[in-house]
């Protein structure tokens, strides 16, 4: 399923990057919150979570665990709180069913 800009995430995040190239994540800051990887297209391939302080470490760890295969775009939904980030990952997994995220 392709990933439209009208989604409305939640209103558990406080706030959300753009759609960025995926070299891009190093620019990213820190914080509680969910990555998306999505294709050229903007299909969603993988939602990922990151706790406070290690959002380009988890980016980096499921890169490096291959749930990049076939990923362009990254983009980010921050949160207040870890739960809050598990919330919202949750609804777009099961949203979205992306295919790096089985198994």
């Amino acid at each position: 399923m392709t990933v439209i800009s009208a989604d409305n995430y939640s209103s558990k995040v406080t706030y959300s990057t753009d759609w960025l190239d995926l070299e891009k994540y190093k620019g990213l800051e820190s914080g509680f919150g969910v990555f998306i990887f999505s294709n050229f297209f903007y299909q969603v391939k993988y939602v990922g979570i990151a706790r406070e302080g290690e959002m380009i470490n988890s980016i980096q760890e499921s890169i490096g665990i291959g749930k990049s295969v076939g990923v362009t775009k990254i983009k980010v939904l921050y949160t207040k709180t870890e739960s809050q980030a598990l919330v919202i990952r949750r609804r777009l997994i099961d949203r979205y069913n992306p295919i790096l995220n089985l198994g």
